[in-house]
């Protein structure tokens, strides 16, 4: 199983990744590696065993607040890395988020053709509040200019017509609030 957490910037994707990692897990094992136009080694993914025996994936890099499968490129490289995951861990599951993904729909319908099970949780973030969560984060690192509006708003259609077509292909899509999207992926790992 995949479980894609998706929603535009400041949506609060890396906040459920982050804190998915720290209650599923103290223990998480960096693997490192070098993308093309990257000038240092980056963590590709991490890999944790839960009590219950399963084999949990996090996708992306983590070492500051925002996270995930931007840093690794396109969808098509994510799909890349999902599939250098599954040799190694055939039985694992795979979480990953990013903006990227969070408007790919022939990627992930690749992962669902492949049967890897993948599941789109959309992040229900009004775009009001993902737009103050990224001017906030700009502020912190002493950026105080506001970001264009129009960009973000923009891409919060481009993720609902990703949805679409993702529902439309038969792959698992679903709209949950950020805090019940913790528990919801928790239940999943329980679960399967």
């Amino acid at each position: 199983m995949i479980i894609q957490v998706r929603g535009t910037s400041g949506s609060g994707k890396s906040w459920v990744v982050h804190t998915l990692m720290k209650e599923l897990s103290e223990m998480w094992i960096p693997v490192k590696g070098r993308w093309k136009n990257k000038k240092r080694r980056i963590p590709l993914y991490y890999v944790t065993k839960l009590t219950n025996g399963k084999i949990v994936v996090v996708c992306g890099g983590y070492e500051s607040t925002c996270g995930g499968c931007d840093n690794i490129g396109s969808a098509k490289h994510v799909f890349w890395l999902y599939a250098k995951i599954r040799e190694s861990f055939p039985t694992a599951v795979i979480i990953s988020e990013g903006l990227l993904l969070s408007e790919d729909s022939k990627w992930t319908i690749k992962a669902q053709e492949m049967g890897w099970e993948p599941r789109a949780v959309f992040l229900s973030t009004d775009v009001d509040l993902c737009i103050d969560q990224i001017n906030a984060r700009r502020k912190a690192a002493g950026k105080n200019e506001p970001i264009p509006e129009t960009n973000t708003r923009k891409r919060v259609e481009v993720i609902k017509r990703a949805k679409v077509k993702l529902k439309d292909a038969g792959v698992w899509s679903h709209m949950y609030p950020v805090t019940a999207t913790v528990k919801l992926v928790k239940g999943m790992l329980d679960a399967k």
